[in-house]
């Protein structure tokens, strides 16, 4: 009987260490980054775009993770990643910021106040002087206490590109919308009236680029997701945006004078022939100054 006993308590110890090493191993998934409690989504939102009126951004998440989280990280970069800062004027700097957030094993952390909100403006901007305005990628990773960490590769973080506009930017309007989307026929030039031109700001230059793009609208879990181009145009050289081969995105001479008027530049060759069939796309327009401040808009078309 105490040989019975004796192999039964070895037997209960090999089963109950085997069980720790596979809880141990069983844990390698990463945290699960979401909405904030009660929100419908993730803030900023994929691809927001932050007025020139505004100062800051919301950061509205959360994060789980059953073993416990170790911390989370918020990144805001540029997304030129500082390629073409030595091409950029001197009285801009880009907005960045890495804030951890140590959280020490907790299983559940949610993020709906005003803690994390980024400014660009005042005393609480992590960069000083004025911020050049255009895209920049956000993102939230998040590491457990397994060291089990979300990255973009995984799809498991939180990445997007917003867009910052700025008062010294270039002003974009497009005045003939019906609604919230331009409406065209299928088969014929889209018709679109508005300008970009150099804003009154003191801090304002003209304008040495303007892409635009019509692609096909696709549809994923973030929303809106941009296809194939249907057309593109370019005109002038930019100071951000390169080719595979390092050359600059460049095209026709841009057009003279502090404003270019949409209902001119988008005629002859140049004019957006929507094709056959109805259907959704979206209107890409990017337009960059002389100090490579960037404003960048979508709109959405349907041709009928």
């Amino acid at each position: 009987m105490k040989k019975y006993l004796t192999l039964s308590a070895l037997a209960a110890i090999t089963l109950f260490s085997c069980n720790n090493d596979d809880d141990s191993i069983r844990d390698m998934e990463a945290p699960v980054i979401a909405a904030a409690e009660g929100r419908d989504e993730i803030r900023p939102r994929h691809g927001e775009i932050m007025r020139a009126t505004s100062d800051h951004m919301h950061v509205r998440f959360s994060v789980k993770d059953p073993s416990g989280i170790q911390e989370v990280r918020i990144d805001v970069h540029s997304v030129s990643d500082g390629h073409t800062h030595g091409r950029l004027s001197n009285d801009f700097v880009p907005l960045t910021l890495l804030k951890i957030i140590p959280l020490d094993g907790v299983t559940f952390y949610n993020q709906d106040d005003h803690e994390t909100d980024i400014y660009w403006v005042g005393e609480n901007s992590p960069v000083q002087g004025n911020i050049l305005a255009g895209p920049y990628d956000f993102i939230i990773d998040a590491v457990d206490i397994h060291s089990n960490v979300t990255t973009h590769a995984e799809g498991n973080n939180y990445s997007t590109t917003i867009y910052i506009e700025r008062p010294y930017g270039p002003e974009m309007t497009v005045t003939n919308l019906q609604g919230d989307e331009l409406e065209g026929t299928a088969g014929q030039p889209l018709v679109v009236q508005g300008s970009v031109n150099k804003g009154n700001d003191p801090l304002s230059s003209d304008i040495r680029f303007l892409w635009v793009r019509l692609a096909e609208e696709e549809h994923d879990g973030h929303g809106h997701a941009h296809g194939e181009d249907v057309y593109e145009r370019m005109w002038g050289t930019s100071q951000w945006r390169q080719h595979s081969n390092g050359n600059f995105y460049s095209g026709s001479p841009i057009p003279a004078g502090t404003a270019i008027d949409f209902s001119q530049a988008f005629t002859g060759d140049n004019a957006i022939v929507l094709p056959a069939g109805e259907e959704h796309y979206e209107l890409i327009i990017w337009a960059e100054d002389v100090n490579g401040n960037v404003t960048r808009r979508t709109y959405e078309v349907h041709a009928h």
